[in-house]
């Protein structure tokens, strides 16, 4: 079984001529996982150039990671280019993995990818924020915390150290168990007036014709996060 851990750094970014894009991508790190055999088989980590020509890095972030204007500017990498890569190992994986990924990391590739044109692969991804189940003792849930809490060694806040951090709180705790419970819990969403019939097909919606609407089954989880990116309504069947 393939996992692939990902994490992304990003900044706020305010600009008055794109109101809806208030953070950008600065930071793409991700590990290939052969979980069988516990090692990592492909590793890539890419600090992004801005796109937005009058960006600047807040001081919150500067402090939280190290980065800094001047290496987005000097080493920075294309953001199509870098996304086109994480596709290729995506396509790669069984499975994802995120810290609190589902809400953030993936929604904002997704977001990104859809902007650039990339061709990002829909899988499912494990969140060590709410996928695990640990102990009561366990006050915290931040990647800072629970490292400590299990005896992990933490690197600094940037993208790559923060996916080694947690695949080794991931291999803690039984993978397969988790992945069976995440895949049991199935749910049916509908397209609310829905008259698109290509625009439906392509994010996996169907006809079914004794009800008359456009149905989808999805995983509870991806509930959230389907109706914030989709470009029409849905609610529960």
């Amino acid at each position: 079984m393939l996992l692939l851990g990902l994490d992304i750094e990003t900044s706020d970014c305010p600009h008055e001529r794109d109101p809806e894009n208030r953070t950008a991508i600065i930071e793409v790190g991700a590990v290939l996982y052969d979980w069988k055999k516990k090692t990592p088989v492909e590793i890539m980590n890419f600090l992004v150039r801005p796109y937005h020509k009058r960006f600047k890095l807040n001081r919150f972030v500067k402090d939280l990671t190290g980065i800094t204007d001047q290496m987005l500017k000097d080493h920075g990498h294309d953001i199509k280019e870098v996304l086109a890569t994480l596709a290729k190992l995506a396509r790669k994986a069984d499975y994802m993995v995120g810290h609190n990924g589902r809400e953030f990391d993936q929604m904002m590739i997704e977001k990104e990818s859809k902007r650039f044109n990339i061709d990002f692969p829909e899988k499912i991804m494990i969140d060590t924020l709410k996928d695990i189940h640990y102990p009561d003792t366990c006050k915290y849930k931040n990647l800072t915390y629970l490292a400590g809490y299990h005896g992990i060694i933490a690197g600094q806040h940037r993208a790559l150290f923060d996916v080694f951090t947690m695949m080794n709180l991931l291999a803690l705790y039984d993978v397969k168990k988790i992945i069976s419970k995440m895949e049991s819990s199935k749910k049916l969403i509908k397209a609310e007036r829905g008259r698109d019939r290509e625009l439906l097909k392509s994010f996996g919606f169907n006809w079914n014709r004794s009800k008359r609407r456009w149905e989808k089954e999805i995983f509870s989880w991806e509930y959230q996060r389907l109706k914030k990116n989709l470009p029409f309504r849905i609610k529960m069947a």
